[in-house]
């Protein structure tokens, strides 16, 4: 009997004429399961913490930095009375006060209820201890000394957030620093002096304390990475599963739904009176910091153990899992070492029933994307942790540098060097600096921030060395390394590790708008290992190559309209960057046209005629005014010539068009559970991957697999379904065929 293949794309977007109104669903930032989850000028409800708008819009804003205590009061020192109409009114009047600092106000809840005026107390200073009053109410500023610690230095904190205070003001970092019983009995001079103690030790990676606990970790308890290091990996496991349906690899393929049935949970049974128990190896070592569980939707009540390199190793033990929410872990228990692997075991001779294992790690660099002005070969090693040799960075004073781009906004605290010994002294005059300015666009110092200069030769403890930033740490996205030498001088390291607090999403100045979407090139040379996907994957150490040809190009499809304000590339190494000199980049809203009459149909972004250095990163900012498009097109302004890349990027903001825009795609599955593509595993094929918005379209090898299809008889209808959250008019269906194409496919598309 004749086979026929029926295929689909590995990522499906629909979008739309819009001719309904629909209400959107608002949740609070913060989830909570109580009260005690948010801060306590907040109540949980299901919709999250909410703040009782009695306060008004400036202290619900900032509630999570502010402390409410009720029925007391301090003593009338550093008080200013003032007549308002509201408790906001009062707090702004707090916030505007330039005579002294305004680390606090109170008020009386009877007449803030009972009188349209009341009076109400700004203080310059809180007297502890507080003494009772009924219906008198407190909100001082958590990052006020003056306010939760007072001004007697020799008694013990007031409160527990005069601690946290303390202790980030010495330089170390924590969201809310709960003391031992030994630290409870220091005054606050004593305890000032023992953070300032903490955080000179925390700059080793390895010095312990008495009870074998790293000063870096007791100093830096938050310093945690952004990115899942569990994406991908291998996992194993003791137990038994029912089908592909239910496969140990859906717990690392970066899929969140919840819906056994759609294949990216997993059911790991019990073998005999063995506990069932999942391993997932990592590409190296690592500290681990946090983990996040995503249940099924069933509900199943689980007690699970989460251990590092082996089972003494305690990650965290007894955690509770009763209904479908994630589950956030952090390490606390753990020996602070590092480990290639984590394992989730379960407690008890029952199944394990989860859909996702995410990991986090110490070190807030480790595969981040690494640029430079100018680099040879082997940058990416940086932070690939691949040590066996080491990179070579060109470092001086503003035209040659090196950047680490943390994806992210981060306060940086220090960094860490793995060197060869021989060329430890390179590192002599070179200074860090944090921006939130791409590092390519011309220098301004204003935009900088001073890490740390390594102004002595610096002596390595077990390969590395290390440094601290000034105390609280520096924000920003990008961690720039240079040098007082001109040109530059070449520093030689291995690794390059960073630790830090993440603390929200990049800017939209700093957001690559291109990453992860569907390109589409003029050719590929060697198909199968420069395709379009590579141009956009985010992935520093790939190559996207045309073949050689009159006005290469590749487009990319930005899934909406986008204004564009800036283009970058990371240029290909060595004897091949001259290749990109005559680039050009330009948006447009065809998708279909002859390159050399681009003219007619697009607006151009930049022209590039100056010479390229080996493996230069260069950015351009955008002609005025920004164009605007869906699409991104960059060629070459040559004949015979080849696009040869390892990334593409671009920078803007969508523009609102509710007539147009991506639709939420919430469910796929298919009515065969036949896999077509032979050459991988058929639990990698289910048709979740169609919506996975990961436009990685090579099938077979090594690679993750991104893709789904149906193989079936000829005298059958294979049909993959797409669900939508609700009902619309839908204008445009885009699919994204596998790489190599499949040949003898008919497709047939109903809307």
């Amino acid at each position: 009997m004749q086979k026929v293949a029926f295929w689909t794309m590995i990522d499906l977007v629909i979008l739309m004429t819009s001719v309904f109104i629909f209400i959107t669903k608002t949740t609070a930032d913060i989830i909570c399961l109580n009260d005690g989850d948010c801060s306590n000028l907040e109540n949980c409800t299901p919709n999250g913490c909410l703040c009782d708008s009695k306060y008004g819009k400036g202290i619900c804003e900032n509630s999570h930095n502010l402390i409410l205590i009720s029925n007391k009061e301090t003593k009338d020192f550093g008080r200013e009375n003032i007549s308002v109409t509201s408790i906001e009114q009062c707090y702004q009047y707090c916030l505007a006060a330039k005579q002294y600092d305004c680390v606090g106000i109170s008020y009386n809840n009877i007449t803030v209820l009972s009188q349209s005026d009341f009076q109400c107390q700004l203080y310059s200073e809180i007297s502890y201890p507080l003494e009772e009053k009924e219906h008198s109410f407190l909100i001082i500023h958590k990052d006020k000394e003056f306010g939760v610690c007072g001004t007697d230095l020799n008694v013990p904190p007031p409160l527990q957030q005069c601690y946290t205070f303390i202790w980030i003001d010495g330089g170390c970092s924590t969201d809310n620093f709960k003391p031992t019983s030994n630290q409870e009995t220091l005054t606050i001079s004593e305890f000032k002096n023992y953070t300032s103690e903490m955080f000179m030790l925390a700059e080793s990676k390895i010095k312990k304390n008495s009870q074998s606990e790293f000063y870096r970790q007791i100093c830096f308890e938050n310093a945690v990475n952004n990115q899942n290091i569990a994406f991908n990996r291998p996992v194993t496991s003791t137990g038994t599963f029912d089908s592909p349906l239910l496969h140990t690899s859906h717990v690392v393929d970066g899929l969140h739904h919840n819906d056994i049935s759609l294949g990216s949970c997993l059911i790991l049974k019990p073998i005999d009176s063995l506990k069932p128990e999942l391993q997932i190896s990592f590409i190296s070592y690592n500290i681990i910091k946090k983990v996040i569980l995503w249940p099924t939707n069933e509900k199943v009540n689980q007690l699970l153990k989460i251990y590092t390199s082996t089972k003494t190793n305690i990650c965290s033990d007894n955690i509770q899992i009763i209904n479908s929410s994630k589950v956030e872990i952090y390490c606390k228990q753990q020996k602070y070492e590092r480990s290639n692997k984590i394992s989730v075991e379960s407690k008890l001779l029952s199944s394990i029933h989860l859909c996702e294992i995410e990991v986090f790690s110490e070190n807030i660099a480790f595969f981040k994307p690494t640029i430079s002005k100018f680099s040879k070969n082997w940058l990416e090693r940086v932070t690939n942790r691949h040590t066996s040799k080491a990179a070579h960075l060109y470092v001086g004073s503003t035209t040659y540098w090196v950047a680490i781009n943390l994806l992210g906004y981060f306060n940086v605290f220090g960094v860490d060097f793995r060197c060869v010994k021989k060329h430890v002294a390179k590192l002599q005059n070179v200074y860090i600096e944090i921006t939130n300015e791409n590092p390519s666009l011309e220098y301004n110092s204003s935009e900088y921030q001073l890490c740390a200069r390594i102004n002595d030769i610096p002596t390595l403890t077990n390969e590395f060395y290390s440094i601290l930033c000034t105390k609280r740490g520096v924000e920003g996205q990008f961690v720039v390394f240079r040098s007082i030498h001109s040109p530059y001088k070449t520093i030689f390291v291995k690794e390059i590790e960073i630790f830090g607090h993440y603390i929200k999403p990049s800017d939209p100045k700093n957001n690559n708008i291109l990453l992860n979407k569907p390109v589409w090139p003029s050719s590929n040379h060697i198909s199968y290992l420069y395709t379009g996907y590579r141009l956009t994957n985010g992935k520093y150490n790939d190559l996207f190559h045309t073949t050689k040809e009159r006005k290469s190009w590749a487009r990319v499809d930005l899934l909406g309209i986008f204004q564009i304000f800036s283009m970058a590339i990371l240029n290909r190494d060595e004897e091949f960057h001259q290749r990109a000199r005559y680039i050009r980049g330009f948006t447009t809203n065809q998708s279909r046209f002859n390159i050399e009459e681009h003219d007619l149909y697009s607006q151009l972004c930049f022209t590039n005629i100056e010479t390229f250095l080996s493996g230069e990163y260069r950015m351009w900012k955008c002609q005025q005014p920004n164009p605007i498009g869906r699409f991104i097109t960059i060629y070459l302004q040559a004949d015979e010539e080849i696009i040869n890349l390892r990334e593409l990027e671009a920078y803007g903001e969508e523009i609102n068009n509710f007539d147009f825009h991506l639709l939420p795609l919430v469910k796929s599955d298919r009515n065969f559970h036949t896999s077509f593509f032979s050459d991988e595993d058929p639990a990698d094929q289910f048709p979740v991957k169609i919506i996975d918005k990961l436009a990685l379209n090579k099938h077979g090898g090594e690679e993750f697999s991104s893709c789904s299809g149906i193989f079936i008889d000829s005298n059958l209808e294979g049909r993959i379904t797409i669900y939508l959250d609700d009902y619309y008019l839908m204008e445009e269906v885009i699919l994204l065929a596998p790489f190599p194409l499949v040949k003898g496919v008919n497709l047939f598309l109903p809307l």
